[in-house]
C-alpha cells in the first residue's frame, strides 16, 4: 500500500493540478467530465545503434496480416482492421505465440481522436505518428521497446521519413523524461475539457495552427475508429512499389 502512495504522491508533485484533473476524469463516464493536458515532441528518428539485433528480433506487419496480428494481439480482426484505414505498420517482438512488445506508426494524416487531442495531425511526407506503444508487464526494462523503435527507425528511413510525431500527456513523467532525454522538442500543446457533453479544446500551440480555441461538435466522433473513417478521404491508396519495399 505504502509504494502505491509513494506513486500517487510523486505523480502529484510531478503533474499537480493536471493530475487531479486526469486521475478524476478517468473515473467520470466522458459525457460528464474529461480532461487531458497533451503535448506533442518531434524529433529526428536517428539510429540507436541496435541495428543488427532489431533486425534479427522484431517483425514488420502491415495490411496483409490483419488475422496473424489478430491472433498474437488478441484483438479482434475489427479492430486490427482498423488501424489500417489510413496506412498503418505495425512493429512487433513475438515470443512463444504471444506479442511481448510493440509500436504503430502511422504514416498519413490522422485526427487524433482516441488521445483526447481533437486535432488534425498531418506528418508530411517526412514524418510519421508514432502511438501505441506497449510492452508486456513481466517483459519490461529488457530493451525491447528500443528495439521496436531501432526496427521502426530503419523501415521509416528506407521510405524518406525521418521525423517523429508523438503526443504524450503532461503530466506523464516518465515519457516526457525520455523525450528530453532523446532531445525532442515541444511543437504542440492541446488542452481538452468535455463537461456535460460539451467538448472544447485549446491549441495553446500547434503545427499549421487553424484555430486556437474550439468547441468540438456532434460531428467529430469519440470513436477513433469514426474518426479514421473521416479522415480516409485524405489518406491515399497504397503505392504498389512501397508495398513492395516493405
Amino acid at each position: 500500500m505504502s509504494g502505491r502512495l509513494n506513486r500517487i504522491w510523486r505523480r502529484l508533485r510531478y503533474g499537480g493540478l493536471d493530475y487531479l484533473l486526469t486521475a478524476a476524469a478517468s473515473y467520470c463516464p466522458g459525457w460528464l467530465f474529461g480532461y487531458r493536458h497533451s503535448l506533442l515532441y518531434t524529433r529526428p528518428a536517428t539510429s540507436l545503434g541496435m541495428e543488427q539485433e532489431a533486425e534479427r528480433r522484431v517483425s514488420v506487419f502491415d495490411h496483409n496480416d490483419v488475422d496473424r496480428l489478430s491472433s498474437l494481439l488478441d484483438w479482434s480482426q475489427e479492430k486490427v482492421n482498423r488501424r489500417f484505414i489510413c496506412e498503418e505498420l505495425c512493429f512487433g517482438i513475438v515470443k512463444s505465440g504471444r506479442m511481448i512488445s510493440f509500436k504503430w506508426a502511422r504514416l498519413e494524416p490522422t485526427l487524433l481522436v482516441g488521445e483526447q487531442v481533437y486535432t488534425r495531425l498531418d506528418p508530411g511526407d517526412s514524418g510519421f505518428y508514432l502511438h501505441t506503444g506497449n510492452t508486456v508487464p513481466e517483459e519490461r526494462r529488457k530493451g525491447l521497446s528500443l528495439l521496436c523503435s531501432q526496427k521502426l527507425y530503419d523501415r521509416m528511413a528506407r521510405l524518406g521519413r525521418t521525423m517523429q510525431y508523438s503526443i504524450v500527456e503532461h503530466c506523464n513523467e516518465a515519457p516526457r523524461k525520455m523525450q528530453e532525454k532523446l532531445g525532442a522538442q515541444i511543437e504542440g500543446e492541446v488542452y481538452y475539457v468535455g463537461l456535460f457533453g460539451l467538448r472544447l479544446v485549446y491549441r495553446r500551440k500547434w503545427p499549421e495552427l487553424v484555430s486556437r480555441f474550439e468547441i468540438i461538435g456532434r460531428d467529430i466522433p469519440t470513436d477513433p475508429a469514426e474518426a479514421d473513417r473521416l479522415i480516409k478521404a485524405d489518406c491515399p491508396q497504397k503505392q504498389e512499389d512501397r508495398v513492395r519495399d516493405r
